[in-house]
């Protein structure tokens, strides 16, 4: 992926994420249907997007340390 589909695909997934859930994967796939990696690379991002994070994983993204049996 070279820089130019790199922007393109921040691009569009900071617009993505502004739509509901629902309307997300249709966003994605009208706007990146020429390109099948890209549209492939967008679906991905989005699904991680809406995994849950543990605590642990916000406090690592934080850069803070979590502490085994520390309630947060």
């Amino acid at each position: 992926m070279d820089d130019q589909d790199w922007k393109r695909l921040e691009t569009l997934f900071a617009q993505a994420v502004t739509l509901p859930q629902g309307e997300r994967h249709a966003f994605a796939v009208r706007k990146t249907g020429d390109d099948p990696a890209l549209q492939a690379q967008l679906l991905a991002m989005l699904e991680a997007d809406e995994q849950p994070s543990s605590d642990g994983d916000l406090l690592m993204r934080a850069g803070l340390r979590p502490w085994p049996g520390r309630r947060y």
